[in-house]
């Protein structure tokens, strides 16, 4: 799903947080579990950053499912299968395959719904913890569902800005001193 319970991120702050080593500390089942997918634009190799929930699908295996058949991570794909998906602290380099099989197709879309949080059943009509199979499956037959098959780690990852940390601390204890000095002065 595209970010829906935890939208009111902005996209921005969610990708600063990931590069900052915080990734990993965003999911919870009240927001749901974001992803960093960088996918190539549709006819350019422009590497464009997308939030969106996922589910792990075994080994090396990542499944996405996006809103609607119009998201711009979508449609890059079908045009371009090469993905980057950054999960916490790991960047990872892949293909990205549609899941043919209704069976793997309805299990992978509930466990990304049941990881998405808790405004999900609104949006999808339905509790994805409760729903029998069979409403799953029809449900993710309207879907496309893609399978991200993970093929290896890459350099880098959360973390590059992991610096800017200790230097903002260091930079507010110290405007509080001065502050704190100032105000004593008077």
């Amino acid at each position: 799903m595209d970010r829906p319970a935890y939208s009111f991120y902005p996209h921005a702050w969610v990708i600063f947080l990931y590069r900052m080593g915080l990734g990993a500390r965003l999911g919870s089942p009240e927001r749901g579990y974001p992803m960093v997918l960088t996918t190539l634009a549709a006819g350019t190799s422009f590497k464009h950053p997308h939030i969106v929930n996922y589910a792990w699908g075994g080994y090396n295996r990542v499944y996405v499912a996006p809103a609607h058949e119009r998201v711009r991570w979508y449609t890059d794909l079908k045009s371009n299968a090469y993905a980057e998906v950054w999960i916490g602290r790991e960047l990872w380099a892949g293909r990205a395959y549609p899941v043919p099989d209704l069976q793997e197709r309805s299990d992978a879309y509930r466990k990304i719904l049941q990881r998405s949080g808790p405004l999900v059943p609104p949006l999808v009509g339905f509790n994805p913890h409760l729903a029998s199979d069979d409403m799953l499956r029809a449900a993710s037959a309207a879907v496309p569902v893609m399978r991200i098959q993970l093929e290896h780690q890459l350099p880098g990852g959360g973390g590059d800005l992991r610096w800017l940390l200790p230097l903002g601390l260091i930079a507010a204890s110290v405007i509080w001193l001065v502050r704190l000095w100032a105000n004593n002065t008077e």
